[in-house]
């Protein structure tokens, strides 16, 4: 039997298919969802799919955007998934694929950091994205977002990630950090 709360998540997402849900009652089930990403099992999703489910390099793969017909068949079929099955209620399972629809909803630009030079190049549309940087060195990194039109930077730990939104124009990109650079093209 489903308690209030839990009706409440599914008539919003219910509402929200019918185009009637509030921005902020989809934020809502995506910060929910975003907690249990980070945590479900003890473990969390990112064990396998990486911090922002881009795959990471990990085992699992980029399931950014997936849907709950896919989360059910996975929770039923993926052996490592059926460990999460009991631990993962319809309400828990509901804001999950809030969160992940919403990390689905921007474009996503990987840059590895390693100890190698490189230059990789990337194209993508002038709409709402995600850049996630990941630093596969044992050296701490500051990654200046100058080159984005933001002032900020990122500081990333050994062998960890961190990710920025970005909204961006028409044009050319370019983040360098040491002799490894990322470009990329706007259109």
């Amino acid at each position: 039997m489903l308690n209030v709360k839990s009706l409440r998540v599914l008539l919003a997402l219910c509402l929200g298919l019918l185009g009637f849900n509030s921005a902020a009652q989809q934020s809502d089930a995506a910060s929910s969802g975003e907690q249990i990403y980070q945590t479900a099992g003890g473990y969390g999703c990112k064990a396998c799919h990486g911090e922002f489910a881009n795959g990471g390099g990990n085992v699992g793969g980029n399931i950014r955007g997936a849907n709950l017909q896919q989360l059910q068949q996975a929770l039923s079929n993926e052996p490592t998934m059926q460990l999460l099955k009991d631990n993962l209620s319809e309400q828990d399972q509901l804001q999950l694929i809030a969160y992940l629809q919403q990390l689905g909803s921007y474009q996503l630009l990987e840059w590895t950091l390693g100890e190698q030079d490189s230059h990789q190049k990337q194209t993508i549309e002038a709409k709402s994205a995600q850049l996630v940087v990941t630093n596969r060195s044992f050296n701490s990194a500051e990654l200046s977002l100058e080159g984005l039109g933001q002032g900020q930077s990122l500081v990333l730990d050994p062998y960890a990630s961190k990710a920025v939104l970005w909204l961006p124009k028409p044009g050319q990109y370019w983040l360098q950090y040491q002799q490894q650079i990322l470009d990329i093209e706007v259109r």
